[in-house]
């Protein structure tokens, strides 16, 4: 996922000059798509951006961990 984020950023600092630091947290808790922090495939992390959304990092700092439900407070 890591690889997926940076690849995804270096494409909008290309196409549109802004420097994003997106959230790699946030993917972890909310993709149902893959396993959070047990694993998962970058390219199911593709569909699930190309699906629906990321925040940035400073809105979903990474812990290296998941909870429960932890999806529901990046809904806010």
């Amino acid at each position: 996922m890591v690889a997926t984020n940076t690849m995804l950023e270096s494409r909008i600092k290309i196409w549109y000059g802004e420097d994003l630091e997106l959230s790699t947290q946030m993917p972890l808790n909310c993709n149902f798509l893959t396993e959070g922090c047990h694993g998962g495939w970058g390219l199911l992390y593709g569909y699930f951006l190309e699906s629906y959304y990321t925040v940035l990092e400073k809105d979903a700092t990474y812990t290296a961990s998941t909870t429960d439900h932890g999806c529901q407070r990046f809904a806010e």
